[in-house]
């Protein structure tokens, strides 16, 4: 299954340390460019943990970010 997440639930699963359940949940989980913008560089650039957290499970390919609408 795909499923598609915005900012605010991948925000918070990467607070919770929660990102992996995504992956066992829905297998390939997607998301916007608007959203890589607003939770990885947003982030970065203020220091935010969760921002790491989510660049490094894109880097890992547990989340894809590749939408672009």
């Amino acid at each position: 299954m795909i499923v598609i997440i915005n900012s605010g639930p991948l925000m918070a699963l990467a607070k919770l340390g929660l990102l992996d359940l995504l992956d066992r949940l829905y297998g390939q989980v997607r998301f916007p460019t608007a959203v890589f913008t607003e939770v990885v560089r947003r982030g970065r650039e203020r220091g935010y943990s969760d921002a790491f957290l989510v660049q490094m499970a894109i880097q890992q390919e547990a989340l894809v970010s590749c939408l672009h609408f």
